[in-house]
């Protein structure tokens, strides 16, 4: 039958001329060939009529008038086509995914479809909707559903748990998978997923694959460092837990823990360590002491209170951790490993570097034996171990170790993950400390813009990266910016932990020694005698960190002229760091160089001489000839030799302590100047 020039006009007037809706009309009309006319389209269309009044007010209530049009005409459309029940299911399947164009092959595999003939009959439904107009082609063999159909398929045609089964099992397989090869698949698929998520039926039947994957796609935003993403679903899926099963199911538990850690990623360590102290409570109360997950809670727990500074509710805790792993899986578990790894942290922390070391260079082997040398973890704990061999002043190893882990965390991940900022910013204090400012600098810059694009502003991890920053403009005579950063950092420590966090009691002794540098005594008194105060607090009186605040505590009243209570407090810091270290370790070489100062302040020049002699050998042992300690004992030794009147030998170190300095910093450093003023006056001596 032709229909008639003025009948497609009228047509084209109810349809508000809308291109969607003429193609779609016009392939309803073709596909019906001739049984179908366009005056049967327009009553149709006029009668506007749906079969559903609930539906027909949800429309109204939620859409322009003119959208309520729109999705009328496509609700007509659908009851004019033939669509088979398979069809329909299709459809409904492609509602649950994003509105974009999907290959026949890449469907094959989110539907699981591995029997030719079933793949066969996608093709021919994927062509026949294509015809209808309910699909668009893109491409070959490549399908998009328009985003109005799919929300006129929410309205007439809502998808159910069957038809979300196949892709949900897929997507969850998918973010499950342990192999770190996917990881680049895990992420590519989020938005997808999530999409998936948010539009699935949450019923009885489907509830269980629901959670699941909504937990999975949760701990992949957090692997990714999306913590914001992670945080939404958790908190969701808490709240869904415990509306549906009660405060006491072991679904909460899990879910107050998982939580709990995404706090703790956020920097918001309280409320984290508030819901694992409640999950690790339910897990008790519900399976015993002697439960794996029990153990978890307890390990994560551990690693929170080391976090807030607790140290040895922290060790407690990990111990205890550490024995239940190996009493429930054994020596050769990947959760041993972990706990190993996590307590290994805590023992550097409390000043134990060789049980830390020990640990975790444990943890590093059974890793790579489980894993393979390619794995997440084997990098986390070379980069541990890297910062451990840090402490303990080995920095070439620690560069190593530190410098194949940001390899390795860069070819897992790429550029823009967490944990790469986090090895770039360790990597760049290792330079800190080999005396390689600049090539420090440039990582902690770099480390510092990422944290922020990940964290904030206001997360620890950033206040850290300025602080540590801070110290290599400290270092570079850039006292300005140094104090900026120092002072910024320790505003936000005290905002986020409180007053007695050591993270609090690290940045005031830092900021100390730049008012000493700065020639600001009193100030720099009173932050390193409140610091001191602080770590015996927090530590006792056997920690590195006392030890090495009695040192910068004894420059302080050098500087002031107090030199018998400077000698008191550097004798006994460099006594308790020879006992913590041993003889070779770079804070004994620092404290020692600290004594013969104040000895040659006393007049002791000999005495003064053994000591910084002793301390320029350590220095050239442990850094080697190029590296700024080494100049400052040079200039050190060079201006006692001045004092007992060896002035040529003082001249010798001067000289080479003043090339040394220039080559590392520059003609406009203020160590250059102190030097070139130190060395006329030893012409002087000399020429007379």
């Amino acid at each position: 039958m032709v229909n008639p020039p003025d009948s497609l006009e009228k047509l084209l007037i109810a349809i508000d001329y809308h291109t969607l809706t003429i193609e779609l009309m016009a392939k309803t009309l073709a596909y019906h060939q001739g049984s179908l006319t366009i005056d049967d389209l327009i009553e149709k269309l006029q009668t506007r009529h749906l079969s559903d009044p609930d539906l027909r007010a949800r429309l109204e209530t939620e859409h322009s008038r003119e959208e309520t049009d729109l999705y009328f005409h496509l609700m007509v459309a659908f009851d004019l086509s033939v669509l088979t029940e398979s069809e329909l299911q299709l459809l409904r399947q492609f509602a649950l995914l994003p509105s974009a164009p999907y290959s026949w092959h890449l469907l094959i595999e989110w539907f699981n479809l591995s029997n030719k003939e079933e793949q066969h009959q996608l093709r021919d439904r994927l062509y026949t909707l294509d015809q209808k107009g309910w699909l668009k082609t893109t491409g070959k063999q490549t399908y998009t559903l328009h985003r109005l159909i799919q929300q006129a398929i929410y309205y007439q045609f809502p998808p159910n748990g069957s038809d979300a089964k196949a892709l949900v099992n897929y997507f969850t397989n998918i973010l499950t998978s342990d192999n770190i090869y996917s990881y680049s698949k895990k992420v590519s698929i989020l938005s997808t997923a999530l999409f998936l998520l948010s539009n699935l039926p949450y019923d009885v039947d489907s509830s269980n694959h629901h959670e699941r994957l909504r937990d999975e796609l949760a701990a992949t935003y957090k692997m990714a460092g999306q913590y914001e993403q992670a945080k939404l679903l958790l908190e969701q899926a808490l709240a869904d837990y415990i509306r549906i099963y009660g405060e006491d199911h072991p679904s909460v538990a899990t879910s107050r823990n998982n939580l709990g850690f995404i706090y703790w990623s956020l920097g918001q360590y309280e409320q984290a360590k508030l819901l694992l102290e409640q999950a690790l409570a339910d897990h008790i109360r519900i399976y015993g002491e002697d439960h794996p997950s029990a153990a978890t809670t307890r390990n994560e727990l551990g690693f929170v209170y080391r976090t807030l500074g607790q140290f040895e509710q922290a060790k407690i805790l990990l111990k205890q951790a550490l024995a239940d792993h190996i009493r429930i899986y054994g020596e050769d578990h990947p959760s041993v490993a972990n706990s190993r790894n996590d307590l290994g942290l805590v023992y550097q922390d409390l000043g134990q570097f060789e049980q830390a070391k020990i640990l975790v260079e444990q943890a590093l082997a059974d890793r790579i034996r489980i894993y393979g040398e390619d794995h997440p973890s084997v990098a986390t704990s070379r980069n541990d171990l890297g910062i451990i061999y840090q402490g303990l002043g080995q920095y070439e190893q620690a560069k190593l170790l530190v410098e194949q882990a940001l390899t390795d965390y860069i070819r897992i991940y790429g550029e823009d993950h967490y944990e790469v900022a986090t090895t770039r910013s360790n990597l760049g204090l290792v330079y800190r400390d080999l005396g390689q400012y600049e090539q420090a600098k440039l990582l902690l810059e770099q480390a510092l813009a990422d944290r922020i694009r990940i964290y904030g502003e206001d997360h620890p991890f950033v206040a850290t990266n300025r602080s540590h920053i801070g110290s290599v403009h400290w270092a570079l005579g850039q006292y300005e910016q140094a104090k900026l950063l120092l002072e910024q950092a320790l505003a936000v420590y005290i905002r986020i932990h409180g007053e007695n966090h050591p993270s609090v009691v690290t940045s005031r002794s830092n900021l100390s020694l730049l008012y000493k540098k700065t020639g600001q005594y009193e100030q720099a008194k009173g932050l390193v005698e409140q610091a001191l105060a602080d770590y015996i607090r927090i530590y006792g009186e056997d920690h590195y960190e006392v030890a090495t605040s009695r040192n910068s505590l004894g420059l302080v009243y050098r500087d002031l002229g107090q030199y018998e209570q400077a000698k008191i407090l550097v004798e006994q810091a460099l006594t308790d760091l020879i006992r913590i270290y041993g003889e070779n370790h770079p804070s004994v070489t620092t404290t020692r160089n600290s004594l013969g100062l104040i000895y040659q302040d006393l007049g002791q020049f000999e005495q003064a001489m053994l000591l910084l002699e002793q301390a320029l050998a350590d220095s050239i042992h442990i850094y080697g000839e190029n590296h700024p300690y080494v100049a400052t004992s040079r200039r050190n030794l060079g201006l006692v030799y001045q004092d007992l009147g060896q002035y040529e030998q003082a001249k010798l170190l001067l000289e080479q302590a003043l090339a040394d300095r220039i080559r590392i910093y520059g003609e406009d450093h203020p160590d250059v100047v102190t030097i070139q003023s130190n060395l006329g006056l030893l012409y002087k001596n000399l020429s007379h």
